[in-house]
Parts: C-alpha cells; structure tokens; sequence
C-alpha cells in the first residue's frame, strides 16, 4: 500500500471510529434516524452515484418511474443506507436474550430443518435491508454463519475494523480467494455458509436475467450446490413498514438443484432461479436495494 493510501486509511478508520463513538452514546431509535437523515443530507456530494441510482431505475422500469419519483426513492436509499450504518456499528448492543426486540425472523423452521440430523445447506442472500444485522440475528438464534466476502475497497485497516464487528456479531467472513477448502469445512461442520448474488461480478460468473435485465451473476453458489450436493436456502430481510427501525427477516423453502446434462446449463438454470427469487424481493420493496451499484455495466 502507498503512503498518500495509507493515509487515507487512517483517516478513514479515523472517521469510522469518531462516529461509532458517537452513534452508541445515543438511544436506539435516535442514533439510527439521526444517521439515515446524516447520510441522507450529504448525498448532495453524490452526483455520480446518484445517476447511477436514476439510470438503473430507467432501465428496470423504463417509463413506469418519471424523474421525480426517482429523486423520491433516491433520498430513501440513502436513509436506508445511513439506518444500515447505524445498526453496523451497534452491532455489540445485542445478543441471544434481546435480538427478538429488533428483528422478526419468519419461517426458522426451514433453517432448523436444513441442518437437522447432520444435514448442510447453503445460504442465499442479497445486499437487501440490513444484511449485516441480518447474518448477526440469525447467528443470535442458534446458527455458526459465515458469509462469503471481498475485501473492502478503503484500505487494510478499514477492513480489518469492519470484519472485526462481523466476527463480534458471529458472522464469520470467507475471502472470495481460495474460498473452496473453507466452504467445505464450514458444510462438515454443519455451518451455514451465505453467498451474495445480487453485485456485478467480472469473473468466476454468467450472465442471467437479473430483474428482468441480463447481466453478469456470482455463480459460485450455483456451482457449491452442485459440487457439495446441498439445498439453497434463501434468507432475505426488509425493514418493517410500520417501524423502519425494525427488521422482519424472511426464510423460504429450500432449492435443490437442478441437475442436466450440461453441467454448464444446470448451473445457469439454478443461478436463474436464484436471481428471480431475489429480483422478485428487491420488486416488494425497491428503496431497500443497493441502486447505487453498476448492476448492469455490462449487457
């Protein structure tokens, strides 16, 4: 790493730490509203983000979604995003006896089921609600979670910090590099090892429809259901329409994958159906979604 990048990571870290300092001497409901509204106001210095937000919204929706309606959605993708941070960096306030207060877990039963008697199942999630608090309330009822990731883009040190509140909250990291051996250890322990589909990604990927759009698509997790012959199971979460400070995470049915002949087209074919369960959710409650990422750069 270069010093002026060095640097910035300090200053970066130092930041972090200023806020999370902050945000925990505050109430609950005032810190996670005081942050959404923060980051809400300083999205004005996001224009470039905030084209990419309007120009995926055109292409999903065309027409249907006129200009102002767009600007309404994109000021609540940033609250989102400030709640998000929030709720990160007060991770540590909870724990097996009071994460029932925060967040609602629908159909736990089909995790239960999934790693009964020695069974294993992979997990399928997306950058949806609050993933992180997400992962952490599912590991508070019960479950060893680790959670397929890349490293954070703002530096070593940046990175290390954030992975350090996940390890806290029990979510266990496992680097996209040389990922395989671990993925294979956490399923033989009977873990449940959660992959994020809904980012473009360059390589190890296909192309599927993606909110009824084609773009390049993770298939990792596809390909870990086909090597290690277990379920999928989806978990995905949305902040409660009547209390947006809460969290209703949602279980579904698990997929068993779907073998052909053509290895390559099985693993297309469940990645597809992967995408339509997460494309269909993202639908339910658009302003919950990471619109700000280049989903569809390449076509």
């Amino acid at each position: 790493m270069k010093l002026n990048e060095k640097i910035l990571d300090n200053i970066y870290l130092g930041l972090i730490l200023f806020i999370s300092f902050f945000i925990n001497l505050l109430p609950e409901r005032i810190a996670i509203n005081f942050l959404g509204g923060l980051i809400r106001f300083l999205s004005f210095t996001q224009g470039k983000r905030k084209k990419i937000i309007h120009d995926n919204f055109k292409l999903v929706y065309g027409d249907s979604f006129p200009d102002w309606r767009i600007k309404i959605m994109t000021n609540l993708i940033y609250r989102q995003f400030g709640m998000n941070l929030a709720e990160f960096l007060r991770l540590n306030k909870w724990n097996e006896s009071n994460i029932s207060e925060k967040v609602k877990i629908n159909n736990l039963q089909y995790l239960e089921e999934g790693l009964s008697s020695g069974k294993r199942a992979l997990i399928l999630t997306a950058h949806i609600g609050n993933w992180d608090l997400m992962a952490t309330a599912i590991g508070l009822s019960g479950f060893k979670v680790n959670l397929i990731t890349k490293i954070f883009k703002q530096g070593n040190l940046v990175n290390d910090y954030w992975m350090k509140i996940r390890k806290q909250g029990g979510v266990n990291p496992i680097y996209y590099k040389r990922s395989i051996f671990r993925i294979k250890r956490a399923l033989d322990r009977n873990e449940l090892v959660g992959f994020v589909i809904d980012q473009y990604v360059p390589n190890a990927s296909i192309f599927v429809n993606f909110m009824g759009q084609p773009t390049s698509t993770f298939d990792a997790l596809a390909a870990m259901a086909s090597k290690f012959k277990v379920p999928v199971i989806p978990i995905l979460n949305h902040r409660d329409l009547n209390d947006k400070t809460k969290l209703i995470i949602d279980i579904f049915p698990p997929f068993k994958f779907v073998e052909m002949d053509d290895k390559d087209e099985a693993i297309k074919f469940n990645t597809q159906k992967y995408s339509d369960l997460v494309s269909e959710y993202i639908f339910k409650y658009p302003d919950q979604w990471i619109w700000m990422h280049r989903r569809w750069r390449k076509q």
